[in-house]
C-alpha cells in the first residue's frame, strides 16, 4: 500500500539562478522565429484574465465561482458578460471575482528605475549563415529593438456572502505571493507580478443581506514587443586575421592572378588575413609587398580600428601601403565576445602585372 506522503530521490536538480534565466530567455523563442513573438495590451490583458480564472480558481458548493472582466466603461459589455449571474431584476448574484485595470499603464519597473538606450539600439538574436546565387556567404542578422517597459495595476475583488470563501480566497492569493513574485506568460512571455496592498470592503446591511468584499491590488510588471521592433538584416561576410602577445597569432596573404588591368593582363590579387583568438584584440605585422584594398570581409567583427606607420586610417579602395609598411589593427569589438574573429582585406599588388596567358605562381605567407 503506498504512502499518502513519499520521500522522492531528486537524481537531477533543478536550474536556479543564472542558469534558470537563460532557460527562460530560450523558452521565448522555443517554436518561434528567431525573434520573440509580439506581446501587446491585450495579450497582458488576457494572460492575467486567465491566471485569475485557473491558477485562483475557488469553487462552492461543486459550481465554480464566475470570473467577471471589467476593463472599460461600456456597460453593454459588462451586461454581456454578467446576465447569467443575476436575479430576476437584474442584480447580481453575490459568489463572483471581478478584475479592473486601471486605465493609464505607467512606465514600467521591470528593470527597476532604468530607461531604455537612447537612439533605438537593438539587440542580435540569432546570426544565420547564407548564400547568394553566385554561392558567396553572408549573414542574416535578427534584431530585436529595446522593449518597453510598461507597468499594468489590476484590481482583483472577490464578493461572497460565505465568509469561509473569503478566507479560503486570501489563503490562497498570500501563497502565490510567498516568494514576492508571481508570473503569467502572454505568448510565452515570462512576466512577473507582485501583490502592493489586501483591502477589505465588506458591507454588513444591504436590504437585510451580510456579504463580503476583499480587493487585493497587483502590479504586472510587463513589455511591450510590436512588429514594428523587429529588424532583419543582411550583411556580405567579412573576414580577419592575426593577433599578438602570447597566445596563437598569423597573418595569411595569398597571392593568385585574377583582375584584368588590361584586355590580357591581370594584377596580382592579394588576400591579407588576420586572425584574433579570443580576447584578442590587436596585432600588428609588416607587410612585405606593395598593396592596394579592393574590398574588407569581416567575420564576428563588428569595429575596428588600423594604423599604417602609426597614423589612422580608413580600409577602401583607397587603402594602399608599401613594402616594409607597419600595418596595426586595433580596437577589435565583437559579435560574440567570446568566439574568435577574422578580417580580411582583398586587394591587388598595384606594381606588378601579369599576362594572362602566362602561369603565375600562387605565393601563400604565413605568421604564427
Amino acid at each position: 500500500m503506498s504512502k499518502a506522503y513519499k520521500n522522492r530521490l531528486r537524481l537531477k536538480g533543478s536550474a536556479y539562478g543564472t542558469e534558470r534565466r537563460k532557460n527562460i530567455a530560450k523558452e521565448i523563442v522555443k517554436d518561434s522565429t528567431p525573434l520573440p513573438k509580439t506581446l501587446l495590451y491585450k495579450d497582458i490583458d488576457e494572460a492575467f484574465c486567465e491566471w485569475v480564472k485557473k491558477d485562483l480558481f475557488i469553487a462552492f458548493e461543486g459550481e465554480e465561482i464566475p470570473t467577471i472582466s471589467l476593463f472599460s466603461n461600456q456597460r453593454f459589455s459588462e451586461y454581456m458578460q454578467t446576465w447569467q449571474n443575476v436575479d430576476d431584476k437584474k442584480n447580481l448574484i453575490l459568489n463572483f471575482k471581478a478584475i479592473t485595470r486601471e486605465n493609464n499603464p505607467k512606465s514600467g519597473t521591470i528593470v527597476g528605475q532604468s530607461k531604455n538606450i537612447p537612439g533605438e539600439h537593438s539587440i542580435v538574436m540569432k546570426t544565420v549563415e547564407a548564400y547568394d546565387k553566385n554561392n558567396r556567404k553572408y549573414y542574416i542578422d535578427y534584431r530585436l529593438k529595446q522593449p518597453m517597459a510598461v507597468d499594468f495595476i489590476y484590481t482583483v475583488s472577490l464578493l461572497t456572502n460565505k465568509y469561509e470563501l473569503l478566507n479560503e480566497f486570501n489563503l490562497m492569493i498570500n501563497d502565490k505571493f510567498k516568494s514576492i513574485n508571481c508570473y503569467i506568460r502572454p505568448n510565452d512571455h515570462f512576466i512577473p507580478m507582485k501583490l502592493n496592498d489586501i483591502s477589505d470592503e465588506s458591507e454588513y446591511s444591504i436590504d437585510n443581506r451580510q456579504f463580503y468584499s476583499q480587493s487585493y491590488n497587483i502590479t504586472v510588471m510587463g513589455y511591450i514587443i510590436t512588429e514594428d521592433d523587429y529588424i532583419v538584416e543582411e550583411r556580405p561576410e567579412v573576414k580577419f586575421v592575426g593577433f599578438e602577445g602570447d597566445r596563437k597569432t598569423y597573418a595569411d596573404i595569398e597571392e593568385f592572378p585574377i583582375c584584368n588591368t588590361k584586355p590580357n593582363y591581370s594584377y596580382v590579387p592579394i588576400n591579407i588575413t588576420v586572425c584574433f583568438e579570443m580576447c584578442k584584440t590587436s596585432y600588428k605585422f609588416v607587410i612585405d609587398t606593395d598593396f592596394q584594398a579592393k574590398n574588407v570581409v569581416l567575420e564576428n567583427v563588428r569595429s575596428y580600428k588600423v594604423y599604417v606607420n602609426d597614423i589612422e586610417t580608413n580600409i577602401d579602395e583607397n587603402f594602399k601601403v608599401k613594402e616594409n609598411d607597419e600595418i596595426h589593427f586595433k580596437n577589435i569589438v565583437r559579435y560574440k565576445a567570446f568566439e574568435d574573429s577574422k578580417i580580411k582585406i582583398e586587394g591587388v599588388k598595384y606594381t606588378e602585372a601579369y599576362n594572362n596567358e602566362d602561369s603565375v605562381d600562387i605565393i601563400d605567407i604565413t605568421h604564427c
